[in-house]
């Protein structure tokens, strides 16, 4: 992607101890970003997976500029792995980039046809959805590994599917 595309997350814990200020407690914003594959309404997707990745918000503006100094030397408006997959140095170059900047990257994925496999009452337990079930994954996760002190928060904003947002409110 040209920039940080997707769901945008914010996460924000306090207290945590940040390392880069001298073992200070303090508050730190973290982003991630987030997409999923295909949409609820399509018939015709074979599996459901839901990426991203989070760093620090000092750590994504350090992104953004490699990032966009290798869109530069590419040439490129936006790196789309499926397209450039074959120029092994070009993908370094942008692997790279997350690497270095990016603390933890995350993916859930379920196979649609063993999703509607499984009995109603466990598929209705699981959210119904192969979406839901893959986005509640990737929450839980960060609820677990990221935010995981009592007292911490997170917050999370999501963009919204035409098809699928009014069930949310």
């Amino acid at each position: 992607v040209s920039r940080r595309k997707g769901v945008p997350i914010c996460i924000m814990f306090w207290p945590v101890l940040d390392d880069e200020d001298e073992g200070q407690f303090m508050a730190v914003l973290m982003n991630g970003y987030f997409d999923e594959s295909g949409k609820a309404h399509q018939r015709d997707i074979t599996a459901v997976v839901f990426s991203g990745f989070v760093a620090k918000q000092r750590a994504w503006r350090d992104f953004d500029d490699r990032w966009d100094f290798f869109l530069r030397k590419h040439r490129l408006t936006a790196f789309h792995l499926s397209e450039h997959k074959r120029d092994e140095p070009m993908v370094l170059d942008f692997v790279s980039v997350i690497n270095q900047e990016v603390e933890f990257g995350l993916s859930v994925g379920v196979e649609v046809r063993l999703f509607n496999a499984l009995p109603g009452d466990l598929r209705t337990a699981l959210g119904g959805d192969p979406h839901y079930l893959v986005f509640k994954a990737v929450v839980s996760t960060l609820l677990l590994h990221v935010v995981g002190k009592q007292g911490d928060r997170m917050t999370i904003t999501c963009d919204e599917d035409e098809h699928t947002f009014p069930s949310c409110y």
